[in-house]
């Protein structure tokens, strides 16, 4: 994923500047680190009690693992990797205001992960951040259900 669609896809679910520039910036960082970009990336983000969004964890999505950034708002660099190799065990997904075509401002979509027996993790989002995580549920997160083909790099950014 490119600077540029990085810069875009942050842009697209609300966040302005200098949040973006930090978002650059983690990805970039995670190319030092893990020697690749992520395929895809996705923001974590629920709505609070005024109904303005919350931005909280940054997730990238590489074809053998999964990295969650957390608190990366708050000018912190700390997260972890999660291992694709034994696959993604289970899903569970909440929704409401989504119809799985086009997401409104009053769309909200969870989906808890449990990448092996220990790990998992919970991406909320908002909006039309929901086309988002749907589409990566679609074609990241399904093809690595353990004992299901998985996808190659060309074959998710591809699509």
């Amino acid at each position: 994923m490119t600077s540029e669609q990085v810069q875009a896809y942050l842009e697209n679910v609300g966040l302005r500047s200098p949040l973006v520039e930090r978002g650059v910036d983690i990805v970039d960082k995670w190319e030092s680190l893990y020697g690749a970009r992520p395929i895809d990336i996705v923001v974590d983000d629920e709505r609070d009690e005024s109904n303005a969004r919350v931005y909280k964890d940054l997730w990238g999505l590489y074809p053998d693992f999964v990295v969650e950034q957390y608190t990366w708002t708050a000018g912190n660099f700390r997260g972890d990797v999660v291992s694709l190799e034994s696959g993604i065990v289970r899903f569970e997904y909440t929704v409401r205001d989504y119809n799985f075509v086009e997401a409104t401002d009053a769309s909200r979509m969870t989906l808890e992960v449990d990448f092996q027996a220990r790990v998992a993790g919970t991406v909320n989002v908002s909006g039309a951040n929901c086309d988002h995580l749907l589409r990566l549920y679609r074609e990241y997160f399904v093809p690595n259900l353990a004992g299901v083909r998985r996808p190659t790099a060309p074959e998710v950014a591809g699509a």
